[in-house]
């Protein structure tokens, strides 16, 4: 059990992680771009760890941080895709 939860989690970083070379911005430097990749995987955890009052298997708190990550990019301005 404890394996498939691993590989969920490792399943699900990696999507997102591929995910993040998709995301668009009008006026973004690549520096800039690299900084707030970095603030809102930040971002997503601290917004993790505040709201989560009961332990998360591995499947929901990949899919928590990948929201969490997603919604921090989007405030930002920046588009997945197109």
């Amino acid at each position: 059990m404890r394996i498939a939860a691993l590989t969920a989690l490792i399943l699900s970083l990696a999507a997102c992680a591929s995910a993040e070379r998709d995301w668009n911005h009008p006026t973004a430097t690549a520096a800039q771009f690299e900084n707030d990749q970095a603030h809102c995987r930040n971002e997503g955890l601290l917004t993790i760890g505040e709201r989560s009052e009961l332990p998360m298997d591995a499947d929901a708190f990949g899919f928590a941080r990948e929201r969490a990550y997603e919604d921090c990019m989007a405030a930002l301005g920046y588009r997945f895709g197109a």
